[in-house]
């Protein structure tokens, strides 16, 4: 028989088993609340690969961290064909959004993917929460990376199979020869870029990022853009942006990864 005094530890060990899992739920949903979402696209030449450390390094922090490599670079590197373009290049971002249903996005692109993320965000600015470009410009519509007529028929002329850029050393992208290990890391995964992604022009209907909170990271040791173009458009617009110069090479990915990975946890 069940006595008066078992029915009465049985329901405080009921109420406590509530409280604790009514305590737990409310940790779970307030971690779930701070964990932010990111998206890693990676600049010319390169691959998801390049943002191991800082995939890394957020992950450890509880965060989700999507490194997708775009068509015909990196892994994907077998699907790379003459009708690769910066269109695609968009399409490659936007349906990893789609499909993994991500909102609240912090998207972050680096050198040519800036222009790639700009994209993404005219098409899905709803499901952005910030957009970060690294050491890259954010175009305006109907503008090309190489928009000279004259420097486009050039690089035609000189693209290997017709349509692929040279393969780029690491120097190129500010890591030195000193820096042995990312040196030989670069020399083992970088790729010949398809040429169609530096000629497109970029269309936007809906404004691109304008109008969202942005982030705009200048790399300056060393400095590989020449031009004020980003520092002109922060000044005409400082409500949506941040603006903030790193004293390190241009794939800050690789040879500052800490630094870039704090920055980014620094978005609110």
């Amino acid at each position: 028989m069940v006595s008066r005094r078992d029915i009465l530890r049985v329901a405080s060990w009921g109420a406590a088993a509530a409280i604790i899992q009514s305590s737990t739920s409310s940790q779970g949903a307030e971690a779930q609340n701070l964990r932010k979402t990111y998206v890693l696209v990676h600049g010319a030449g390169h691959g998801g690969w390049c943002w191991r450390h800082v995939r890394n390094a957020l992950s450890d922090q509880g965060h989700r961290v999507f490194t997708p490599t775009l068509t015909g670079l990196g892994e994907r590197v077998h699907l790379r064909n003459s009708s690769v373009s910066l269109g695609m290049h968009i399409t490659d971002i936007v349906n990893v959004i789609e499909y993994e249903e991500l909102t609240q996005v912090i998207l972050v692109g680096h050198s040519y993917a800036c222009r790639v993320i700009t994209g993404v965000a005219d098409q899905l600015r709803d499901k952005l929460h910030h957009v970060v470009y690294l050491d890259g410009t954010m175009p305006s519509d109907n503008e090309a990376t190489i928009g000279n007529a004259t420097a486009a028929n050039a690089m035609r002329a000189q693209a290997i199979d017709g349509y692929l850029m040279k393969r780029w050393p690491p120097t190129m992208f500010g890591i030195t020869e000193s820096d042995v290990e990312n040196t030989a890391w670069l020399n083992r995964r970088i790729t010949e870029q398809p040429l169609e992604t530096f000629l497109e022009p970029i269309q936007l209907e809906n404004g691109g990022a304008i109008g969202l909170p942005k982030t705009f990271i200048r790399c300056t040791n060393p400095r590989m853009r020449n031009d004020d173009t980003m520092e002109k458009l922060i000044a005409a617009t400082p409500d949506e942006w941040r603006y903030i110069e790193l004293n390190v090479p241009h794939d800050a990915m690789i040879a500052a990864p800490e630094a870039l990975t704090q920055i980014l946890l620094d978005i609110a």
